[in-house]
């Protein structure tokens, strides 16, 4: 955290105390028993088959019942200033009150829909994306383009390879239509929050393929306003009788993604009318590393004769797409039950990299130098002026790196295939002969490249270069995550699974088998591309599946200690202490401010649903609101918050009746889940839990208490 920033945060904290600041932190007791529980063997009997369960399965093996819990014991005030936690098993998820699940993976490069109708066992996948109601080919064994196509009012015209095609077409209006393409790697700067490692700030812009600039919210809400679009007219061409109430709709995201990015996905797909808060559970966010995990699951249910996982056995998911790489390591738990053994982790290191580098070569080869204050780009006038062969570049370029090492040729050259027009529009505008022009040309340090009419071919080595520029940080960071975690995966990791469409590459197959075999069998999944969305259409019919998470941070809030607390404290100095001391005119007692209260450490196990509670008294009798602001750390137990990310405030007022002395109120986390749930309850009259969501506009973060 910055000067500037912690100078902010102090200066919220202090204008907050005329209004009412909690400093206190209690503890309570919360605990849950499941229903039919034996409490001697560990096991729980299943109400509707009466087969007994092994305790730690969240639903019955036989007939895939969830437990069900009894009804939540009261709260139990208890003595002040003692920080422990609580811990229970909450479900969340309820899929039985729909009767459709509506996946969504809104990929860098490709977006696919899967449907699971109830009582289907088969994941149906939406191949037909055009208003004409003819299916595209080549969506059968793709993905359609993430690409929106929108007039100049922001109307959608059209989404995915439709999109592309009308683009292209000779009687558009180029002035007018409006191309969006790969734009989910810029919602938010996902290569620079690892350069520097800070949180990103969702951009408030998203710039077209013809450079016109638009708002990022109209851009995602009018691409997933088309998903729902499809997804109905599915039904409907289908004879399907569906209540858009009874839709349960699945959104994955990379596990990597910021809490930021995926709040941002969940309020867009609110404002595209996807899902209603008023529905409880109607919205998912999955994470796709985990959908994958599914997917597998059911290929190998599917097919006795392939690599079966079995009972304790661990395997690295690795998930490589277009914008990124997502690697999670799950260990087999139970029957279709996995618990996450190191958090997820991974980076910016997808395919889509290598089209910008090959897409930057062609843009220093063909621009002319010039002793006047700019060069001259002939690829951004050929852009502009030859709108539909550029495309035809693009897609030549992506279909040469798909190709590339599938004969295992690591010497000569390489080519793209170059459109007549683009030849013609070179050979016009650049006074150099284009053959000696890119023969000459050196980049990454290697020469030998061609070109002629038809093609401009790379050396094999440079092609090589650029795919190991975002394989080689994937192998890094794959060892050093085995090292680290050397003690808990030895013997028990014995395979690397392959998704996504980055893992069809011929190169990567190679590099990652020549570094990992043969202590590693890999298993690749049978439709790499269409793994993640069949898994999160079946995800989750099946909550319990994963059973666990590795926390990635440490997580909780400001608040205050008793000063004997804090001197006992390693991580808070006492200079910390004298600057930020102060009499606390309830218990006439001197407490330290500014202090982190942990509800959950980086890099501990939870449970999913599990939650985590503690209870905070007032700071002063004149307060009006409880004011908490929610913290989390890179650092187990930082003591302090400053140097900590600040995620979001939570005001509350407090009932009439509050007692200052007598009563308190909590804060509770529910951990597990891909996304952070934190309820607020005050004990006044009458017991009132109010759910609290974060909520992020473009980096401004707060938090809003909703009843």
């Amino acid at each position: 955290m910055s000067n500037n920033q912690e100078g902010k945060d102090d200066e919220d904290i202090k204008e907050s105390r005329d209004r009412g600041n909690v400093f206190r932190s209690d503890q309570s007791t919360f605990s849950h028993r499941q229903d039919g529980q034996n409490q001697d063997t560990g096991e729980w009997k299943c109400t509707i088959c009466q087969k007994s369960n092994k305790q730690q399965y969240q639903r019955c093996i036989e007939c895939q019942t969830p437990k069900s819990n009894y009804s939540q014991p009261k709260i139990q005030h208890t003595p002040i200033f003692v920080l422990l936690n609580k811990r229970s098993s909450v479900p969340w998820r309820n899929t039985e009150n729909f009767d459709c699940i509506v996946a969504i993976d809104f990929g860098t490069d490709g977006t696919s829909m899967g449907i699971n109708i109830k009582g289907k066992d088969a994941v149906r996948l939406v191949t037909d994306w055009s208003s004409s109601g003819i299916c595209d080919k080549k969506e059968v064994k793709n993905k359609t383009k993430t690409a929106l196509l929108m007039d100049q009012n922001h109307k959608n015209i059209a989404f995915g390879n439709e999109a592309w095609t009308k683009y292209q077409a000779p009687d558009r209006d180029a002035d007018k239509w409006l191309l969006f393409h790969r734009f989910k790697m810029d919602l938010y700067d996902v290569a620079g929050e690892y350069q520097v490692k800070k949180q990103s700030i969702v951009k408030r812009e998203l710039k077209s393929i013809n450079g016109v600039c638009v708002k990022s919210e109209i851009v995602f809400i009018g691409a997933l306003k088309f998903c729902k679009q499809k997804a109905i007219e599915y039904f409907k061409q289908n004879n399907i009788t569906v209540n858009e109430n009874k839709i349960q709709w699945v959104i994955t995201v990379p596990a990597i993604w910021s809490e930021e990015a995926k709040s941002m996905m969940k309020q867009w797909a609110q404002q595209a009318e996807i899902w209603s808060p008023s529905i409880p559970n109607q919205l998912l966010i999955v994470l796709e590393p985990e959908c994958a995990s599914m997917c597998m699951m059911l290929e190998m249910k599917d097919k006795l004769d392939t690599v079966q996982f079995k009972t304790g056995d661990c395997y690295m998911m690795m998930d490589l797409g277009a914008g990124t790489a997502d690697m999670v390591c799950h260990e087999i738990t139970g029957p279709f039950e996995v618990k996450e053994m190191v958090a997820s982790f991974g980076g910016p290191w997808g395919s889509y990299y290598i089209n910008k580098d090959i897409e930057a070569i062609f843009d220093k080869i063909f621009t002319i130098k010039s002793n006047k204050k700019s060069d001259e780009k002939k690829m951004k006038e050929f852009q502009a002026t030859h709108p539909i062969h550029y495309l035809q570049l693009l897609e030549n370029i992506e279909k040469s790196k798909q190709r590339f090492f599938n004969n295992k040729k690591t010497t000569g050259v390489y080519r793209i295939e170059i459109p007549y027009e683009f030849d013609q529009f070179m050979q016009d505008n650049i006074p150099s002969n284009l053959e000696e022009l890119v023969s000459n040309f050196k980049y990454l340090e290697e020469s030998g490249h061609e070109y002629d009419q038809e093609y401009l071919s790379l050396s094999c080595k440079l092609w090589m270069k650029l795919f190991d520029k975002r394989i080689d940080p994937i192998i890094k960071q794959m060892d050093e995550v085995l090292k680290r975690n050397e003690n808990i995966l030895s013997d028990k990791l014995k395979y690397i699974c392959l998704v996504g469409g980055f893992s069809q590459s011929p190169y990567l197959q190679h590099r990652l088998k020549q570094h990992y075999e043969p202590k590693y069998t890999f298993v690749m999944s049978e439709r790499p591309v269409f793994s993640v969305v069949e898994g999160a259409a079946q995800l989750a019919r099946i909550p319990s599946f994963i059973s666990s998470r590795i926390v990635k941070y440490t997580y909780g809030t400001w608040s205050g200690l008793p000063i004997e607390h804090a001197r006992s404290h390693s991580k808070i100095s006492e200079d910390h202490i004298s600057k930020h001391k102060f009499i606390n005119d309830i218990t006439n007692q001197e407490y330290v401010d500014n202090c982190f209260n942990v509800f959950v450490n980086k890099d501990e196990e939870v449970k999913v649903g599990q939650m985590v509670e503690h209870s905070y008294s007032k700071r002063s009798k004149s307060d009006k609101i409880a004011l908490t602001l929610i913290y989390r750390s890179e650092e187990i137990d930082p003591g302090v918050i400053t140097g900590c990310e600040r995620l979001g405030c939570i005001e509350i007022p407090y009932p009439e009746d509050f007692d200052a002395v007598k009563d308190c109120f909590y804060v509770r986390f529910y951990f597990g889940e891909t996304m952070i749930r934190v309820t607020i309850t005050i004990k006044g009259r009458e017991y009132v839990e109010h759910e609290v969501q974060i909520k992020y506009d473009f980096g401004v973060q707060h938090l809003d208490a909703i009843s």
